[in-house]
């Protein structure tokens, strides 16, 4: 009887011994594929942290050289502003504006016109500012027509008849609405003055007005004012050109 008890209690602390081995089995199973993971997960982080210190050290040397590109095109701007300066410069020398623009183009439409850059050249050298007119400005007046009035003394004339001046109105209106037989005074009026040979030139505007015509070697200055109901009044110097 006793013998079937120590028989039936060593089989069971094999199997308790048996059992423990298997725990202490699988344990060691666990911890070896904790530290198999741990070790590739080392691994592959020291190599995502390799790879990210390159991309580091990359995205520093590009940095360096945008900056060194940054200084260049900055380099390069201030350079281009400085010509650009220099040009406006320039410019503002050697290109003529205003009244010099001016002159300028009438003496290439007179070049162009077949006079000579000598006569010109001749012409600029001897015009001074000091005028040299012969006698007292003379003064005559003429009727001024206009859409509803023409007729006699519509025009007068100077320079023992080189020039005749002559023109035209607007007619003037009342404040009940008729239509006058005299000019307009606040209207633009125009005034054209003829040489011999029927080359002429006009002057447009509200009066007074003022204009000058330069035949050969005289100039003939205008100075044109309303006068009387129905008459402009026209003063004329002459002056030796230039």
């Amino acid at each position: 009887m006793s013998l079937g008890l120590n028989a039936g209690r060593r089989r069971e602390k094999r199997r308790r011994r048996m059992m423990m081995l298997k725990w202490l089995a699988g344990l060691a199973i666990i911890a070896g594929a904790g530290a198999y993971a741990y070790r590739t997960g080392a691994m592959l982080a020291e190599g995502e942290v390799r790879r990210l210190e390159q991309s580091v050290a990359d995205l520093n040397v590009r940095l360096s050289e945008l900056g060194a590109e940054n200084a260049r095109l900055r380099e390069a701007r201030e350079s281009a502003l400085i010509e650009v300066e220099q040009w406006r410069q320039r410019y503002q020398k050697d290109v003529p504006t205003g009244q010099l623009a001016e002159i300028l183009t009438r003496a290439q439409s007179r070049m162009a016109d077949g006079v000579k850059p000598e006569r010109l050249n001749f012409v600029i050298g001897a015009v001074s500012n000091e005028r040299r007119c012969e006698g007292g400005p003379v003064t005559k007046r003429f009727i001024l027509p206009t859409p509803l009035s023409t007729g006699s003394n519509d025009a007068v004339t100077f320079a023992d008849g080189l020039i005749t001046v002559t023109g035209r109105g607007e007619t003037s209106v009342n404040d009940k609405g008729d239509r006058e037989a005299w000019f307009d005074p606040s209207q633009p009026v125009t005034l054209r003055f003829i040489e011999i040979g029927g080359r002429a030139t006009e002057a447009t505007g509200t009066l007074p007005l003022q204009h000058s015509m330069v035949i050969g070697d005289r100039e003939y200055r205008f100075a044109i004012r309303a006068s009387n109901r129905s008459f402009v009044e026209v003063s004329s110097d002459v002056c030796a050109y230039p």
